[in-house]
């Protein structure tokens, strides 16, 4: 009979990296805070860089030559005539195309589908609103409600055309 070698001499190297030899790795982690810093900073830096570059070469943002984009819009309407020669008029909305109308009716179809739909939408949405009109103290709120909500409507619309009195600083 043979004689089995040892049990320790069949078994592998380990193959846990905190158990060999190789010497440990410490890696250092930033902080949060040092983290978002570093991000607000480069940030701040990139976006002046852009503006001073875009304020020095005439506030254009493409990086394409002028030459190129008037060639480019050129070409392109030049493509959109030649490719619409030979189309001729709608017949759809002509006095001899065949669905004239077919289309007006259907379009006289839509604008009824329309006043339906929203008539129903607005007496199913004031019907509870009348029926809390009723009692004083929901009475009460639902003038409030209103009265805050176009409050804010008109801060809104004030705002986008410019009729208030805030100034935005990109700084």
């Amino acid at each position: 009979m043979a004689s089995r070698p040892p049990p320790s001499a069949l078994a592998s190297p380990p193959l846990n990296p905190l158990r060999s030899s190789q010497p440990a790795v410490r890696l250092a982690i930033a902080s949060q805070e040092s983290a978002e810093a570093a991000v607000s900073a480069t940030t701040t830096t990139e976006s002046s860089k852009l503006r001073q570059e875009a304020a020095a070469g005439g506030g254009r943002s493409c990086a394409l030559p002028t030459w190129a984009l008037i060639g480019g819009i050129a070409a392109g309407a030049a493509a959109a005539v030649l490719l619409s020669a030979g189309a001729g008029p709608a017949l759809a909305l002509g006095p001899e195309g065949p669905l004239v109308e077919e289309f007006w009716d259907n379009m006289r179809r839509y604008a009824l589908y329309v006043v339906t739909v929203s008539t129903g939408v607005a007496y199913t949405v004031l019907q509870p609103i009348v029926e809390l009109l009723k009692n004083p103290v929901t009475a009460l709120l639902i003038v409030a409600v209103l009265a805050g909500s176009g409050f804010l409507v008109s801060q809104v619309l004030n705002a986008m055309v410019g009729n208030s009195d805030f100034i935005y600083r990109y700084e």
